[in-house]
């Protein structure tokens, strides 16, 4: 088990974003925020140094982060929010950061999946 040099957030969804889902076209019958949780997006980011560089990492990745969120559920970009800010983003998601995170598999080196 080695450490890696990168920090993990955990993103979970807040009411807003289910409130926007839920007035898409076709929205999936009795959904809600217990549900839409379960499984949630992890993303790798650099390092965390201290726990302050959370804000700042945070404000460096949440635009791709709010638009691959949004992207998950619908892929019609014309209803994602026009304007999407930081402050935005706090409201319609729950962030947990891990500044230390161990890859397990030794014998494995990690890959990056095609985009």
């Amino acid at each position: 088990m080695k450490p890696i040099n990168r920090s993990v957030a955990i993103v979970k969804v807040k009411q807003p974003y289910l409130d926007w889902a839920n007035g898409l076209p076709d929205p999936v019958a009795g959904l809600d925020l217990a549900s839409m949780n379960e499984d949630t997006h992890a993303y790798l980011l650099p390092e965390l140094e201290m726990l302050e560089d959370q804000v700042e990492v945070l404000a460096v990745f949440y635009r791709e982060i709010f638009e691959n969120e949004l992207g998950s559920w619908c892929t019609d970009e014309t209803t994602f929010p026009k304007q999407r800010t930081l402050k935005m983003f706090e409201q319609w998601f729950e962030v947990a950061f891990h500044s230390l995170v161990l890859d397990m598999i030794d014998d494995e080196p990690l890959e990056h999946g095609l985009d």
